[in-house]
């Protein structure tokens, strides 16, 4: 008994002594990594005085541990929001910032450009809670908050109070840069005015951001589109890091019809960012027109949660995920209001024939100047108001876009009773995909309107006439040429058809009865006439028929009349060692064909004529401003200028 007192009593001092000895450990642990934790942020510090914010950055994500956020790493989010802004890694910023939100009451760099931001998506009033966490006795930026109080006043229009507030005070350096910028740019659109702002202002200061961004914006308000996608091009390769300047330059080649380059932006964008806006926008795109290639593949986003994942295993023949429209489904929150994600909405809603529930929510989408689809908008929605019991609308407020559809002014014009035909085909299933595929959004048509569904030739009015040849040319670019002969056979009296019908058989390398094809179209005397012959043309330039392509053109005064008739006949003239005759025509043809202007550059440059071959130059990027070659060739020529 005595025995086993002895050993129950030396248990439990071991005990008590194993567990001091732990507290004791776990303490001297604790402070040793205190130590080290403070090590780290004195060095991070060191960095970002000697301008080295990159490498902080990196050094403190490296040790940060997010469960510290808030006790033993509380001044960690601080300084990595500070050392991202420094270091301009707007990625990184936006990411911490939706983390640690309270950073932007004591990051000044940061909060200016959370404000900046919330500006140009057109979300100032999220912003205004920053604004107050800084009074103007707190800034040690004042000049930089006075810009964006001017930049907010001309986003709004009030021109006006930018000019009242940009005149109350004087800078130098970089800011008095700025200042004069926006003074000039204000002075009610003067291009002499501005130009000369913008020459001093790149002179003194080349690389400002947000002088490239500014001048971009209004060089395109005064349509000079190529020197404005040059400044767009120039911001977005001065800090690529900031996911806002590949939007501003995705946006504008939106606005000039430049999707493919658009989608290739935010693609870019997203590869080099990661920022979920750029792959969503990239996805919608290539949703409702079609794909460019190997789709991205997204990341759950800090904002974003696992919504760009689960959009990305939408079914192939869906816009949506089946659980976005399930019963009191709501909106994932980052995407509530966006204008692209209604879109998907309202697509999947017809798709699925909840032609009602679409209704509401084209009523939800803000009609604006800068909208995706404004004019769909509109006549989609006095489409479905008609098919659900309501009048057709005496009249449409429609844009000026000469490139619209001319379906879009057929609903425009259309009077009740004037086309029985027409209005049958508008109570038929394909009329939505029929006006959808009028946008040019090719891969929402085709995912609303399977090939079996496509509406006979005999059952299409008048007013429907190009509707069979869209169809073909949808299921091109969609599913191929094999499929889209199948539906070219679905038209065999259709000229237009059987003409594109030749073209893919040519693709697909049956060049034979590709060129028999177009031959049974050639007799046309209309368009799809003039087209088979200017292939066969081609084809017999190709092959040095000489009698054959002569009296083609012969034959055919509407070809050969025709831009790209002439073009023949002057590659034709080169072919046949006459480059006098050639020239000749391509003179004649004037700023008609990029063809010539391309040749007469060439051809210029060749006789060292640096003047003439400028002009031509810019002639080219009038025409084409989206058109990297033709910037490629002017930076070329500067640089031999110099």
């Amino acid at each position: 008994m005595k025995t086993f007192l002895r050993l129950a009593l030396a248990a439990i001092v071991l005990a008590i002594l194993g567990t001091g000895g732990f507290y004791l450990h776990r303490q001297s642990t604790q402070k040793a990594a205190q130590v080290a934790r403070q090590g780290v942020v004195d060095q991070a510090r060191k960095l970002l005085q000697t301008e080295n914010p990159g490498e902080a950055l990196k050094l403190l994500q490296a040790h940060f541990k997010a469960d510290l956020a808030f006790s033993d790493m509380a001044e960690w989010p601080s300084l990595m929001v500070n050392a991202a802004a420094e270091s301009r890694d707007y990625g990184q910023l936006e990411s911490l910032v939706g983390r640690y939100p309270f950073t932007l009451r004591e990051c000044e760099s940061a909060a200016l450009w959370w404000m900046r931001m919330k500006l140009h998506r057109g979300q100032w009033d999220t912003a205004l809670p920053v604004l107050e966490l800084w009074p103007p006795e707190k800034r040690q930026q004042p000049h930089a908050w006075k810009l964006l109080e001017a930049d907010q006043c001309i986003h709004d229009g009030r021109r006006r109070e930018a000019r009242e507030s940009l005149d109350t005070w004087k800078a130098e350096g970089n800011d008095e840069v700025n200042r004069q910028l926006r003074l000039a740019l204000l002075a009610d659109k003067d291009p002499a005015t501005v130009t000369r702002a913008l020459n001093a202002a790149f002179a003194e200061n080349p690389q400002s951001v947000d002088l490239r961004a500014t001048a971009a914006g209004y060089l395109e308000s005064f349509g000079r589109l190529s020197d404005a996608r040059r400044e767009y091009i120039a911001a977005y390769l001065l800090e690529p890091s900031n996911p806002l300047h590949g939007e501003q330059l995705a946006r504008f080649y939106l606005r000039t019809r430049a999707l493919p380059q658009a989608i290739e932006t935010w693609r870019q964008t997203y590869e080099k960012t990661g920022d979920v806006r750029s792959w969503f926008n990239d996805w919608f795109w290539e949703r409702v027109t079609q794909s460019r290639g190997q789709p991205l593949a997204p990341r759950a986003g800090e904002w974003w949660g696992g919504v760009a994942l689960d959009l990305a295993n939408t079914p192939i023949d869906a816009f949506l995920p089946e659980n976005f429209l399930t019963p009191n489904a709501e909106a994932p929150a980052i995407l509530a209001d966006n204008e692209a994600f209604q879109w998907l909405t309202i697509l999947e809603q017809i798709r699925t024939g909840q032609e009602a529930a679409a209704r509401a929510t084209l009523d939800a989408i803000k009609l604006a100047p800068d909208s995706t689809a404004r004019d769909l908008q509109t006549l989609l929605s006095a489409l479905l108001d008609w098919r659900a019991g309501a009048s057709w609308p005496a009249e449409f407020t429609l844009s000026t876009d000469r490139l619209n559809h001319r379906f879009f002014a057929t609903l425009a014009n259309l009077k009740p009773g004037q086309s029985p035909s027409l209005e049958t085909f508008l109570r038929s299933s394909a009329a939505p995909a029929a006006l959808i595929l009028a946008q040019g959004w090719t891969g929402a048509a085709d995912r609303l309107l399977a090939p079996a569904d496509f509406p006979l030739a005999a059952d299409l009015p008048t007013e429907l006439d190009w509707l069979p040849y869209a169809l073909t040319k949808m299921r091109t670019r969609q599913a191929g040429a094999e499929m889209a002969l199948q539906v070219a056979a679905q038209y065999p009296n259709d000229l237009a058809v059987q003409g594109l019908a030749g073209e893919l058989l040519l693709s697909l390398g049956k060049t034979d009865e590709g060129l028999a094809q177009l031959e049974s179209v050639a007799s046309d005397t209309q368009g799809p006439g003039t087209r088979a012959n200017y292939l066969l043309a081609l084809a017999e330039l190709e092959r040095r028929d000489w009698k054959a392509f002569d009296a083609r053109l012969a034959a055919r005064t509407d070809l050969a009349d025709s831009v790209g008739g002439r073009e023949l006949t002057a590659r034709a003239a080169l072919a046949r060692k006459d480059p006098d005759t050639a020239l000749a025509i391509y003179q004649g043809l004037g700023t008609d064909s990029i063809e010539g202007l391309v040749y007469r550059f060439r051809e210029a440059l060749a006789a060292d004529q640096r003047d003439t071959a400028r002009t031509l130059l810019q002639d080219l990027l009038r025409l084409a401003p989206n058109e990297p070659i033709f910037h490629q060739w002017l930076h070329e020529l500067d640089r031999t200028n110099t």
